[in-house]
């Protein structure tokens, strides 16, 4: 009976976690370029690149509404009209919003006070981002077949003020 007491297995039992090393494992998201896989030749290669600012409304009612009208970019109403941004610009957004490392993946809950919205337009084919103000909240919209798929994350401090200095006033 005394031998399950032996004090030497009880004291490593009771010491060993102190002393291994176990890795932290998460789950890592998909980046956006591999949830869009060929849609992000539409962000790439646009014919056309729209910005407007956007009305905070509940993401249940903008989840139900994306990509159903032109009055709206990922399921948030447009407040204004809809501003083309020139070639070169739309470029570098493009190269901005592509790049996983403008994106700190940080998940919090914020109280936006707007969003800008950007659609990027290939023929028939979009992909609008709705960026939150001034949480700097991504959220994307696209159709993948006949299924409109969601993609968000945050975007850097730094990756924010690029964008916002691409967008037309």
């Amino acid at each position: 009976m005394r031998k399950w007491l032996n004090p030497v297995p009880v004291l490593f039992f009771l010491t060993a976690p102190n002393f291994l090393i176990i890795p932290v494992s998460h789950a890592t998201d998909n980046t956006l370029r591999q949830t869009l896989a060929g849609a992000a030749n539409i962000i790439e290669h646009p014919t056309q690149v729209k910005y407007s600012r956007l009305k905070v409304v509940s993401y249940k009612k903008s989840n139900q509404l994306a990509l159903k009208t032109t009055d709206r970019i990922s399921g948030y109403p447009i407040t204004g009209k809809l501003a083309d941004i020139d070639k070169e610009k739309s470029q570098q957004l493009a190269k901005l919003l592509l790049d996983k490392n403008n994106y700190s993946n940080i998940r919090q809950r914020c109280l936006n006070q707007y969003f800008h919205g950007i659609r990027f337009i290939k023929g028939e084919k979009t992909v609008e981002f709705a960026i939150s103000a001034p949480c700097n909240q991504v959220i994307v919209a696209f159709q993948d077949d006949a299924e409109t798929k969601w993609w968000g994350s945050s975007l850097g401090n730094e990756a924010m003020k690029q964008v916002l200095g691409l967008l037309p006033e």
